[in-house]
Parts: C-alpha cells; structure tokens; sequence
C-alpha cells in the first residue's frame, strides 16, 4: 500500500509540472523568435503576438526554430499572421541598419 501511494504521489508531482515545464519552454521558444526577427521592421508587440502564435502551433518535441519552420508551415504561418494583426516578420523586411551591418561584414 505505501508503495501504491508513494507512486501516485509521485506521479500527481510529474503531472503538476508538466504544464509548467511545457510554459516555461514555450517562453524560451517565443523569446527566441523574438531575438530571431528582432531587426524586421515589427513592432514588438505585433512580434511577440506572432512568436507566441506559431510556437503554440508547434508540436511540443520541435527542434527547430519558429524562423526555421514557418517556411514549411505556412497554413499555420497565415493563420498566425491573421492573429498578430495582420503583420509578420516574413512579411517584412529586415530593417536598414541590419542591412547595413550585413553589407559591412
């Protein structure tokens, strides 16, 4: 019986975090998409609105980037593009001091 209990109180714990840790990897994917499109011409609310959008599209075992999976996804990236107000950063361009920086290096 102590073994009955021990192991669903260990399983109720796993289950409990499990949406936290689900949340707090989602921040890392959408804080990384905003770092990704931070230089296109996006304001950043529009930007962040669009990240948090296409990582909840995202399965939750994706190894790839929003800016690296939007190409082959562009049902979910039109559908997150009506969400975001009508704007996404691969709708616009990057602005022109990153330009700049590029055409430097």
């Amino acid at each position: 019986m102590k073994f009955l209990t021990g192991t669903m109180f260990l399983v109720s714990i796993i289950m409990l975090n499990g949406p936290a840790r689900a949340d707090y990897d989602d921040k890392i994917w959408v804080a990384q998409c905003v770092r990704d499109f931070a230089s296109y011409e996006v304001p950043t609310p529009v930007l962040y609105k669009y990240c948090k959008c296409m990582t909840d599209e995202m399965s939750d075992d994706e190894t790839q980037s929003v800016k690296e999976w939007e190409p082959t996804h562009p049902n979910e990236m039109a559908a997150c593009h009506s969400k975001s107000e009508g704007k996404s950063p691969s709708q616009s361009q990057p602005s022109r001091s990153d330009k700049s920086r590029r055409s430097e290096q």
